[in-house]
């Protein structure tokens, strides 16, 4: 249970992302924005390893698991969208943009440590 109260945040944006990334949504596609996918790839990352390494104050030695976790999570989401989803399809360019989204998320989180507003954790 303590696993829950420290990570509660970075496991429910997990259920959300598994839930976007495993479901086919009518009219999806970005609404004509060529490899729209991307973006949205790179964005659901970032903001995943904010909330992971935001979650992880009191512990520093989590913060490169975190990073590693989350490249498995990204290569598991395509292997799974491409196994077992017919709808979907898998793309070695979601990864990279998974990954970009990675480093992009870690570095928003230490500019974020480095300032002003950043409370650690008590």
């Amino acid at each position: 249970m303590a696993i829950f109260k420290q990570f509660w945040r970075t496991l429910l944006y997990i259920l959300l992302t598994v839930f976007l990334f495993t479901h086919h949504f009518k009219g999806s596609g970005g609404g004509g924005i060529p490899h729209f996918d991307k973006v949205v790839h790179f964005g659901l990352f970032a903001m995943l390893v904010c909330i992971a390494l935001y979650d992880t104050r009191l512990k520093p030695q989590w913060r490169n698991r975190i990073l590693v976790v989350s490249l498995i999570y990204g290569i598991g989401v395509e292997v799974i969208q491409g196994v077992f989803l017919p709808y979907r399809s898998a793309s070695v360019w979601d990864v990279v943009a998974d990954l970009a989204g990675i480093v992009a998320g870690a570095i928003v989180f230490r500019g974020y440590k480095n300032s002003r507003f950043y409370k650690p954790a008590a």
